[in-house]
């Protein structure tokens, strides 16, 4: 084959491929974007997806596969609330969500939120986290016990693996749990 012709036919099927990737990027420029976003789904599971109660009764003991914890960085550092989770995780609790605080979140090291501070729950999580954490009275629409950590907040502690319960309570486990 002359120098010519195979110059011809590298051109021809260089333009075809050129005339075949601006189609598709343009189809795809002009696609409208997926329901949940450009990224996929950005709406948050719903509390269901992550959550199902568990009823305990006294002398029941709760185990750290039974609490489902949802953590919230209060702070400046980039992914300190998916870290904190992945440790609660690793030590055997369910996991929940990650997201930031509010805006009125204004601590330093860690809290724990809750609608019920004396469920144990918070107490067999409150054992990871040391006895001078603050537990706050607080409701918030995720799901589980929720972890608050700020800035100065370094790792988990060696907790307990289950806590005894005192009275008759629901508290929130794993989604398959139920």
């Amino acid at each position: 084959m002359s120098r010519k012709i195979r110059s011809a036919v590298t051109l021809s099927v260089m333009a075809v491929v050129i005339v075949l990737g601006a189609t598709w990027a343009w189809a795809a420029l002009t696609d409208p974007f997926p329901e949940g976003g450009l990224f996929g789904d950005s709406a948050a599971p719903a509390a269901e997806e992550i959550c199902s109660p568990i009823e305990l009764s006294p002398g029941d003991r709760l185990r750290t596969d039974q609490v489902t914890v949802s953590v919230l960085n209060a702070g400046q550092t980039a992914g300190a609330a998916a870290g904190t989770l992945d440790e609660f995780v690793e030590a055997g609790f369910a996991e929940g969500m990650q997201g930031n605080a509010p805006d009125d979140a204004d601590l330093d090291f860690v809290q724990i939120w809750s609608d019920d501070p004396s469920s144990p729950a918070v107490r067999l999580v409150k054992s990871w986290l040391g006895d001078n954490t603050l537990v706050v009275e607080r409701e918030l629409d995720t799901p589980g016990v929720h972890v608050v950590v700020g800035d100065r907040f370094g790792d988990l502690i060696e907790g307990r693996d289950a806590v005894q319960v005192q009275r008759d309570v629901t508290v929130c486990g794993p989604a398959n749990a139920g």
